[in-house]
């Protein structure tokens, strides 16, 4: 195993290998790594999550693509332009990449992977299926200025929130770090780029608290959770970030 400098890296060592906790990864062109060197690749960037249907991808896709025809003012316009605009001010989430977080891990040695699934199987043979509906919208940390625009979630929120307890207390005693903040399941389908001014900032909370992207009944739009995915996270510095599938363990 090659040595991590403790003094510079928070690490904790699991059963096989070590997991490294809130290690932001420097990186340049092309997704390298400053410092990279070959047991780099061993470690995977990685969370647990809900996929969601096709439906609710449409329908979060649709909700972005009608903001970025509206200017700040709420007037129409024919093709995005600089300034304020929520166009240019949002990076908008790809539909591929659009989940529930369940649980972020971070990076994560390959040697642990199998450990990790054992962990994961049992806690899904624990816990039942459920239906969750689209939810109303929200901002992070306020609509005032956003930051975050998000999709929240109705239906079995009791059993969700059970579910990712379940999973948060199997992580912990791997060594994965405690999640103190309350588990509200929502979906990221925009973040607003810094440096947004103050009037644009505020427009873009407004409408994305009344945005709606079809006539379809929003309460109609079912999000069936049947299953936990480990995703990997691969960061590149000049392209957008990408979502993989590592494995999937269904629930009951």
């Amino acid at each position: 195993m090659d040595t991590i400098d403790e003094t510079t890296e928070e690490v904790q060592r699991s059963r096989r290998g070590v997991i490294r906790l809130d290690v932001e990864p420097v990186l340049l062109p092309g997704g390298e790594r400053e410092g990279d060197f070959e047991s780099e690749s061993l470690y995977l960037r990685l969370f647990v999550a809900v996929t969601l249907p096709r439906r609710a991808i449409r329908v979060l896709d649709g909700m972005s693509r009608s903001m970025r025809e509206v200017s700040y003012d709420g007037m129409q316009r024919r093709r995005p332009s600089r300034g304020a605009v929520a166009y240019d001010s949002v990076r908008w989430t790809a539909p591929e990449n659009m989940h529930i977080t369940l649980k972020f891990l971070g990076d994560v040695h390959q040697d642990d992977l199998a450990d990790l699934k054992l962990e994961l199987e049992e806690v899904a043979a624990d816990s039942a299926r459920l239906e969750l509906l689209l939810g109303a919208n929200g901002c992070f940390p306020g609509e005032r200025t956003p930051r975050v625009l998000w999709t929240g979630m109705d239906g079995d929120l009791r059993r969700m929130s059970s579910l990712a307890a379940r999973l948060d207390g199997a992580m912990v005693k791997r060594g994965f770090r405690e999640e103190r903040r309350e588990f509200s399941p929502h979906v990221t389908v925009g973040r607003v780029r810094s440096g947004t001014q103050k009037r644009v900032l505020a427009a873009i909370g407004q409408r994305w608290l009344e945005a709606r992207a079809s006539r379809e009944r929003w309460d109609e739009i079912v999000v069936p959770v049947r299953s936990m995915v480990l995703m990997q996270s691969i960061l590149h510095y000049n392209r957008p970030t990408r979502y993989e599938r590592v494995f999937e363990v269904g629930l009951g």
